[in-house]
């Protein structure tokens, strides 16, 4: 049976914080991969692609609509319908109740229109119907757009002779092209009718059922066919939906020569007797795989079905695999559409889109955008309401003494909600940032990560001051387990604009600081990573957030002051690439080998390895270099090989 499942919406910002709970228990079981939001709360999608779009509809209220260009960033188009057809309130009733919501829509296109079929059901009893929409067009811009009631296509009710359920219908089209309808659930299975080309009705009234799969006495449901290398392939759902992470819903498949059957497994079972062949079953994270559809767009197969996340309250959430064929011809699910991560710069925040003095979110409602991501990657930076999120500061209040930064008033944040960088897990890293703190009271946290893989009271990141001696802390967690601590090598002062880089090449972490003192860029704090670990990020999609930390499920650590210039990016930069490069009076030259603003022993290991030169004049010239003042003034070293 099926369900809608419901968006949900976060009204106050504890609710961010519950969720981010449910997701730390559910964590560190899996791979935390990707999902875009867009692709949440579906539950029995059916794809289709038109015009440059997939489009997808699913279950719930009048049918959602969502569509994407690339599989993997969605947005959401409304619903098929603004209420339910009256025809369909009136037919599916009992004394017990009505029907509340449309189930397991498919669609297709056929004769020069879309078509879409959809179920209306009472729960658990076979009062059932399976309607028919139409439409010119699935682009909800165009001026001819809209869907068309065109009735009933069969129905089933509840009555001793009825032994079938009218439920989860898909269209199939033959090998000859002539149109047919699957459909079915529980009581005595799968069947199939044969559908007029035209009308899409059945081709006989009362319509000729075949039987095609059958469970006695247990699930089946969910039936979609394709026909492909001479072969009909049946995809059925066995045992148990709509249970959030508790479903134990699994497709099955088989294959016949014809459309009617008989449709055997692997194993030669039909599926008549209960057979069909394991084809995709819950993981550890992706709970009750089901209610399959198979398109094909360029010569590519893609399989989409919906399964219910254990890493996010279960909820139902739309997966797209590749799918090939193997030497025998059966399917072969391959691996699932994920985003192409950005490269270089991943995120990049200056404020400098705002008013002087007006809030980031002046609209009074929670998730609005702040400021905008300028690295051009979308991941734009949130602010909860007027109150509670942070405002643009007054001009002038940047390190440059020009344009706009993030003004925090010690109660305030800012946060993300882009799934790629919520789940942010290279080995190499830099983060970047500008501060300036009023005070220098308690701990406060400039960059922090919600939430903890590792099931700890402490979140996974932190980029702060500490309440110990007033220095900057890097505090964070790898995917490996660890927790690394990195302080800086000096105290902090009230009022003063620091330029901090946190920096990860995969085995150090270090934390840099300019002063704005002239003296540039300046390694103040460093760790070695344990080498036999897997030192990328912890990240289980906790939000970004700018201004406070969390510990403990509580959001903490807020800063009184300024930010500017947050950048993430996906390498270990060098000094000389931060967003505010400078290296003292003089700049960086070439002997400089590892950017640190230092004429040092590290420098000079790395340019004896090159010198061609003999060993006392190599002694002659490290020593000069070594004793100077000024390495970097011309003519300061005058030895060469």
């Amino acid at each position: 049976m099926h369900l809608s499942t419901p968006g949900r919406k976060h009204n106050v910002r504890v609710s961010l914080i519950v969720l981010t709970l449910v997701s730390i228990l559910a964590g560190g079981v899996c791979a935390e991969e990707v999902i875009d939001p867009g692709m949440r709360h579906v539950h029995d999608p059916t794809m289709i692609y038109s015009d440059g779009y997939y489009y997808v509809y699913s279950t719930g209220d009048t049918l959602p609509i969502r569509r994407s260009s690339n599989l993997y960033d969605w947005e959401y188009l409304g619903s098929v319908f603004n209420a339910i057809p009256q025809w369909i309130e009136d037919k599916i009733q009992d004394s017990e109740g009505i029907v509340g919501n449309l189930w397991a829509p498919d669609v297709t296109f056929h004769n020069g229109k879309y078509y879409l079929n959809y179920s209306a059901s009472l729960f658990g009893k076979n009062i059932s119907t399976i309607a028919l929409a139409s439409n010119v067009t699935l682009d909800p811009s165009s001026p001819d757009y809209e869907w068309v009631d065109e009735g009933e296509i069969v129905s089933s009710a509840d009555d001793p002779s009825v032994n079938y359920n009218t439920i989860d219908g898909t269209f199939v089209r033959d090998e000859n092209g002539d149109m047919w309808l699957v459909f079915g659930s529980y009581w005595s299975g799968i069947k199939l009718t044969a559908l007029n080309n035209t009308t899409l009705k059945p081709t006989t009234s009362p319509a000729t059922l075949y039987s095609l799969a059958s469970r006695p006495s247990t699930s089946i449901e969910a039936a979609y066919i394709t026909y492909r290398n001479g072969y009909y392939y049946l995809f059925v759902n066995f045992d148990q939906c709509c249970n959030g992470a508790d479903s134990t819903y699994k497709i099955m498949v088989g294959r016949s020569s014809a459309i009617t059957g008989p449709y055997l497994d692997r194993d030669g079972v039909d599926m008549l007797s209960g057979g069909g062949s394991l084809f995709v079953d819950g993981t550890s994270r992706w709970k009750g795989p089901g209610h399959a559809t198979l398109t094909t767009v360029d010569g590519q197969d893609y399989f989409s079905f919906h399964t219910y996340d254990g890493l996010y309250d279960g909820v139902a959430t739309l997966r797209i695999h590749h799918l090939s064929w193997d030497q025998d011809l059966w399917p072969v699910l391959r691996e699932p559409i994920l985003p192409s991560p950005p490269e270089g710069t991943i995120a990049h925040w200056n404020f400098e889109d705002g008013t002087p003095g007006a809030v980031l979110n002046d609209t009074g409602l929670v998730q609005q955008v702040g400021t905008t991501d300028v690295s051009g990657n979308g991941f734009d930076l949130y602010a909860w309401d007027d109150t509670y999120g942070p405002s643009f500061s007054l001009e002038g209040q940047t390190p440059s003494g020009a344009g706009l930064s993030g003004r925090f008033n010690g109660t305030q944040d800012g946060y993300t909600i882009g799934a790629y960088l919520n789940y942010w897990s290279p080995t190499e890293w830099t983060i970047e940032a500008a501060v300036q703190l009023d005070h220098l009271n308690g701990w406060q946290t400039f960059i922090g990560r919600d939430g903890s893989s590792q099931g700890e009271v402490e979140a996974d990141f932190y980029f702060q001051k500490d309440d110990l001696d007033h220095s900057f802390r890097l505090n964070l967690d790898t995917r490996g387990g660890q927790r690394y601590v990195v302080d800086g090598n000096f105290s902090v002062i009230a009022g003063q604009w620091y330029y901090l880089a946190a920096v990860c090449d995969g085995s150090t972490v270090k934390m840099y600081a300019d002063k704005l003192d002239g003296n540039g860029s300046q390694v103040v704090g460093t760790t070695a990573l344990n080498p036999s670990n897997d030192n990328s990020l912890a990240a289980h999609g906790g939000v970004w957030t700018f201004g406070r930390g969390w510990f403990d499920g509580r959001l903490v650590d807020q800063i009184s002051g300024n930010l500017d210039d947050i950048r993430f990016t996906d390498r270990a930069l060098t000094p000389a690439e931060f967003l505010h490069y400078q290296c003292g009076q003089w700049g960086y030259l070439a002997y400089d080998l590892d950017f640190d603003c230092d004429v040092n022993f590290d420098d000079f290991a790395l340019f004896a390895s090159e010198w061609m030169g003999s060993l006392d004049t190599l002694s002659v010239f490290a020593n000069q270099w070594l004793s100077t003042t000024q390495p970097y003034t011309e003519g300061a070293v005058k030895i060469s090989p």
